[in-house]
């Protein structure tokens, strides 16, 4: 690279330490103590799989995918006459004996939380799916005529006519096909419904305060900006010391209506919280692109609510065409002997798949499609003679770059930044930052690394520093223009994880830092701030629930072992975090190689969401250590 990068090489290896399997192997330890059992035998590598499948972010340990010298029958029994197991296979468990940390449920083995979490999680979506009336006071004709008089597609009139008819509904889809637009038609029927009197008790979540903000502008701009957004912690009410929340079973939300957006980011202890949060008169609409990333810890909620049987049942496609006159979806596949349960989500979910914003066909829509689907995509598929290091897609929106030298990678981190270093030197005011910012970003997988996010800003920082002060390149911490991403939650200062700001400079020359609010511009001391990082790059996780108009994708070489982090569903998260264009700074290989390697948690929640009656509840908590499990 230039003279200004010496120290901060972009492309650097990285050394890491396996902290995960430090912790399953303390895990293993602990569990062997308890089970007076020796940690190489085969219950001693159950108890390190599972440490290990957890920090993968598995809700449980499918036994059946191990290689073990024993049948699994024989396995099985073996963990079912330990002291810290309890079976609740086919309902056989002692409800009256203490609970264990560990709960063995079929071919599934959890630590005791989180078998709970599905369970209750379950447990409390099968409740609310239910049909419920809007209104006693309004005649169904009246909602009925509303929707279909809506500028909408089909697809987002089913979704509407669902969430006016029932207690629980899930809409999913990806970017452009009209989530947002949706949720503003249905809370303006709400509202014009149930009257103005109850506006308040309409409320719309998202896990962070980037997606909250967006939704909360977006609502706005359709007439909908009077309507509390929130973050979900922020809704339950987290205490300031960031030990407990407000609301809960025992004093719940007074809301008549809750909106959940970017729900594939919630984990499953989130979502246990929420749902117990909510009155049982609720109207709960959850939204959601189930093809990203799932949440960063265990869960994939939202793909295992997808699971449920396609289409809707018999009776509620019938009363769909009745109403609204037009088929929803195809109908269910023929029977089989599986038999579906009145309990099953199936008509409460709902996919949108009209886009909006691109053409499925080319650009954007085309690539985020052959993602998904697990086609190597189009763009990539360069004769191997070509010595073109810059490929664009048909309609421009895509451009793929395989670059091998390190000075043409800093030219092109640097072109990405180009606009914004020039707005930088005239010092504009921070809402002039803020908006000019959030136009570009730079998305990686990891924080080290090849193309990591550690060496992409060091360098992008030394970069800007001496554009602003030639003389002085080193500058201050805090110089003007320097964008920071919150990494700790500050209760007090309504500051949290994964919110973004501008530093700047006011007349007294102290360094303060302008966050984007929903329409407000909030302003703190740097000096006051939360832990925080640069954020020229930043990881693809964090940017789940933002947008930009340009994004460039920042992805390893294919034979890098970082190369390994990149799966299908963080490359499709990547690129639809762009509203307009995306280069992918990658070769060909390490994309497909992406493509090829699909995500799967481990999970018992869709059969938990199956089953019409729940394995025995174990309402006795564990003592002492236990109770971290």
């Amino acid at each position: 690279m230039n003279e200004h990068n010496t120290t901060h090489d972009v492309t650097a290896p990285v050394v890491t330490v396996d902290k995960p399997s430090l912790i399953a192997s303390e895990f293993r330890a602990f569990m062997c103590t308890l089970s007076d059992c020796e940690e190489d035998g085969n219950a001693g590598r159950a108890f390190y799989e599972l440490a290990t499948a957890l920090s993968d972010g598995h809700s449980c340990l499918d036994l059946t995918g191990l290689a073990i010298d024993n049948s699994l029958v024989e396995w099985k029994n073996l963990l079912k006459a330990l002291p810290v197991v309890t079976d609740v296979t086919r309902g056989i468990a002692d409800s009256t004996a203490p609970p264990t940390p560990l709960v063995l449920n079929g071919n599934r083995l959890y630590m005791q939380r989180y078998y709970l979490y599905e369970q209750r999680i379950a447990d409390q979506l099968r409740r609310r799916n239910q049909p419920r009336l809007l209104t006693d006071d309004v005649p169904r004709n009246t909602i009925v005529e509303a929707i279909k008089n809506l500028p909408a597609g089909t697809d987002q009139k089913t979704a509407l006519f669902l969430a006016l008819h029932r207690g629980l509904t899930v809409i999913t889809g990806g970017p452009g096909t009209g989530k947002t637009t949706t949720v503003a038609h249905l809370i303006k029927l709400y509202r014009s419904t149930i009257g103005s009197d109850e506006a308040v008790r309409v409320r719309v979540a998202a896990p962070t305060g980037k997606a909250a903000n967006r939704l909360a502008l977006a609502l706005a701009d359709v007439g909908q900006g009077d309507i509390p957004v929130s973050t979900v912690h922020r809704l339950l009410g987290r205490y300031g010391d960031g030990r407990g929340y407000r609301h809960g079973p025992h004093n719940p939300l007074i809301i008549d209506l809750l909106v959940v957006d970017e729900v594939s980011m919630i984990n499953l202890a989130m979502m246990d919280r929420l749902l117990s949060a909510l009155p049982n008169t609720v109207r709960l609409v959850l939204l959601g692109d189930a093809h990203q990333l799932p949440s960063v810890t265990a869960g994939n909620v939202l793909a295992d609510l997808g699971r449920s049987p396609p289409g809707f049942s018999i009776s509620v496609r019938s009363q769909i065409q009745s109403a609204l006159g037009f088929d929803p979806v195809p109908p269910t596949a023929a029977p089989t002997e599986k038999v579906i349960t009145t309990h099953d989500l199936q008509d409460a979910m709902v996919s949108l798949t009209q886009n909006y914003r691109f053409n499925m066909h080319e650009g954007i829509g085309r690539l985020a499609r052959e993602v998904v689907s697990g086609i190597n995509p189009t763009l990539t598929r360069i004769a191997p003679d070509t010595t073109l290091a810059e490929h664009h897609d048909a309609d421009g929106s895509v451009v793929l770059i395989s670059l091998d030298d390190d000075e043409d990678i800093g030219a092109r981190v640097l072109e990405t930044y180009d606009d914004y270093f020039s707005l930088l030197a005239n010092r504009p005011p921070p809402q002039d930052l803020l908006l000019a910012f959030e136009q570009t970003r730079i998305l990686c997988p990891a924080h080290e690394g090849p193309l990591g996010v550690n060496g992409i800003n060091a360098y992008l920082t030394t970069e800007a520093r001496r554009r602003l002060s030639p003389t002085d390149p080193r500058g201050h911490e805090y110089f003007h223009g320097r964008p920071i991403i919150v990494t700790r939650n500050d209760y007090n200062l309504r500051l949290f994880n994964g919110d973004i700001g501008i530093c700047f400079e006011d007349e007294d020359s102290r360094p303060k830092v302008a966050f984007q609010t929903g329409e407000r511009i909030h302003v703190t001391l740097a000096a006051r701030l939360p832990d925080h990082e640069t954020c020229f790059a930043m990881t693809i996780h964090k940017a789940q629930g933002s947008e930009f108009d340009h994004t460039v994708v920042a992805l390893p070489p294919y034979e890098h072992p970082r190369n390994d982090l990149v799966n299908r569903q963080l490359l499709y998260t990547a690129v639809t975090r762009a509203r307009r264009s995306v280069t992918l700074l990658a070769t060909p290989d390490s994309i497909a190689s992406a493509v090829r390697r699909s995500m799967h948690r481990m999970s018992g929640l869709p059969d938990q969401l199956m089953s019409v009656e729940s394995a025995p509840s174990m309402t006795k908590k564990p003592k002492d250590q236990l109770s971290l499990f």
